[in-house]
């Protein structure tokens, strides 16, 4: 159903973030249904019939290879040649139909291409039909039964995968990155790790808080229940692009119980660019963050540099 690609870099963001968030096997395979039933919610319930669906996209189809093909026919005849843009969407469909004679479906993401690169006026009268048809896919049936079954399976594939990747390391004895944060995370669980730190942290700061993962701030909190002083530097809007497993509403959560009520102080002075720069960015992240749930007090800076 999807690009020949696709599900490896899926399977390997989940295994990241199984290993991220310190999830077990069992876990990691009940969040895949989970996925798949907030991604239905998500999108709405499917339309009509398989069958009827797939038959008004083949039909699509074939009017874009009737059209192209006289369209071919009529330039070769005229000219004595034709265009590499439409030979190149004969052959497309042809393909595409091929593919459906023999009983197979082509991918969401092929039936999709035709559309992305014909977008002109001038296109519209070939494709017409098969875009309409297309136009509503994330409520086909069939569309829906395939994407819930490759959710359900790349996180079940996560799990396998995970677990063999546990397995391995413990065989050689080896731990990476992500074992060193659980492993602490694990000791200072426990009150006699906490204990040995009682008194012998005067201040913790904390740097780009906004690429905090789950595990990293378990132990973060752990050592400023220790710290007679904590500072928390970071930058909320950067959480959105989720380097090392950041969330923004993780961000949040944790903000609010490091300031215990407190508001934070939110730096409003930019070093770094002049005042027409740093003014278009505030109006035009304002407008883009603020279904995140931005305030833009939170996203407008004051330029220093003259």
């Amino acid at each position: 159903a999807f690009a020949a690609d696709d599900w490896r870099s899926i399977l390997k963001d989940a295994v990241d973030k199984a290993h991220e968030n310190r999830l077990d096997a069992d876990v990691l395979a009940a969040s895949g249904q989970a996925s798949a039933d907030e991604v239905c919610e998500l999108i709405g319930p499917p339309l009509g019939s398989a069958a009827g669906r797939d038959a008004e996209l083949v039909a699509g189809l074939e009017e874009i290879s009737t059209r192209i093909g006289a369209l071919v026919d009529s330039e070769v005849a005229a000219k004595g040649k034709t265009t590499a843009v439409a030979l190149a969407m004969q052959t497309w469909a042809r393909g595409a139909l091929r593919t459906v004679r023999q009983g197979r479906h082509p991918s969401w993401s092929e039936l999709a291409t035709i559309l992305n690169k014909w977008t002109e006026a001038k296109h519209e009268p070939i494709v017409g039909a098969f875009r309409a048809a297309f136009a509503g896919h994330l409520s086909h049936p069939r569309f829906q039964d395939e994407m819930v079954r490759i959710v359900v399976e790349v996180f079940r594939l996560g799990a396998t995968v995970n677990t063999a990747f546990v397995a391995r390391k413990q065989a050689e004895r080896v731990i990476d990155f992500g074992d060193m944060l659980a492993n602490a995370a694990d000791v200072l669980r426990r009150p006699a790790g906490t204990a040995r730190l009682n008194g012998q942290i005067d201040l913790l700061l904390v740097d780009e808080f906004q690429d905090t993962s789950p595990v990293q701030l378990e132990v973060i909190l752990a050592l400023a229940s220790q710290a007679k002083r904590t500072i928390w530097v970071g930058d909320k809007k950067q959480a959105i692009f989720g380097f090392q497993g950041s969330d923004p509403l993780l961000m949040d959560q944790a903000t609010d119980h490091a300031l215990a009520l407190r508001k934070p102080e939110i730096i409003k002075d930019n070093f770094r660019s002049r005042p027409p720069l740093v003014d278009f960015c505030g109006e035009v992240f304002t407008a883009a963050l603020q279904g995140r749930g931005f305030h833009r007090d939170e996203v407008v800076l004051q330029a220093q540099c003259p």
